[in-house]
């Protein structure tokens, strides 16, 4: 396992353990033209995204806020990039 998949499961792992209504903040680690993945934008719901998608998907997160209602489970391999700005 090299260091990129450690840093993509540690943020899988990170999101999973989110509980009810609390805000995921994610730093910039790129931007929305270099993330190559399924673009999700605030507001929207993260855990349909990932049900409608298969393993080792790349979801592009936009500028703004994302909110749990539940416990979030990604599938194997899922990353998450923040593609907005930082605060």
């Amino acid at each position: 396992m090299n260091v990129s998949t450690k840093v993509r499961m540690a943020s899988a792992i990170a999101i999973a353990m989110l509980t009810t209504a609390i805000p995921v903040f994610l730093a910039q680690t790129a931007t929305a033209a270099s993330c190559s993945g399924v673009s999700v934008s605030a507001g929207s719901s993260l855990q349909i995204a990932i049900d409608s998608h298969g393993n080792n998907t790349t979801f592009c997160l936009g500028t703004g806020t994302f909110n749990a209602s539940s416990t979030l489970k990604p599938k194997p391999d899922d990353s998450f990039i923040g593609t907005g700005t930082t605060r």
